[in-house]
């Protein structure tokens, strides 16, 4: 798995349905119009993910980090992502390092072993949050209904990383691919986020997954 797939549904439950908002009204007033194609909102398998604390400018710490995953430290608000590993910068003494799925395990060895001797902090998050993908040709106006963060083509492109809020609760977005975005959340508020996004979606663009 690629950590892009679906979130399994457990068993005995019913999966979550496809949401398609009724045709938008003309601003004439005539026959309604039909909302822009192919924008989707999904939850997907949320990949392993590693906090690193420290002075991760600090040259002892990023030879430690290439060392192990083989990532250069990304500049402030960038994502780096090498051979499905990612790096992204959180903040001044924060990284966040995602991996495929089950590999936090031998990542965080690996990170402990380079990282002896430093001052480090790591820890493995992976269930303390949760992963959506928004995709399609409206899916930078979706986001922006809630999030204040600049999303124009010109200030947010594939590399870009942010923290900032949707709907006043925090999470962390980025763009794998052009048209395309990545949404982290705490676990804890993924049903407002989920719902949030569903109802923004609404009578706007065009699915809801």
């Amino acid at each position: 798995m690629t950590g892009l797939e679906p979130e399994p549904v457990p068993e005995g439950e019913v999966p979550r349905q496809r949401f398609v908002p009724e045709s938008l009204p003309a601003p004439d007033g005539g026959p309604g119009t039909k909302p822009n194609s192919g924008t989707s909102v999904m939850r997907v398998a949320t990949p392993g993910m590693i906090t690193l604390r420290g002075r991760i400018r600090s040259e002892p710490i990023a030879s430690a980090v290439r060392k192990a995953i083989g990532i250069d430290i990304p500049e402030p608000r960038r994502i780096l992502s090498v051979d499905g590993r990612s790096l992204a910068w959180m903040s001044p003494d924060e990284l966040l390092i995602l991996t495929p799925l089950g590999g936090s395990g031998s990542t965080i060895a690996a990170l402990s072993s380079a990282l002896e001797g430093q001052y480090a902090l790591l820890a493995d998050v992976s269930d303390a949050r949760l992963c959506f993908r928004i995709a399609g040709p409206s899916s930078r106006e979706l986001i922006a209904k809630g999030c204040p963060v600049d999303l124009s083509p010109e200030a947010f492109s594939p590399g870009d990383f942010r923290r900032s809020r949707l709907g006043q609760v925090p999470v962390a977005l980025w763009m794998p691919d052009p048209g395309q975005f990545m949404l982290l959340c705490f676990r804890s508020v993924s049903d407002f986020v989920e719902h949030w996004l569903q109802n923004a979606a609404q009578g706007e663009f065009s699915g809801y997954l």
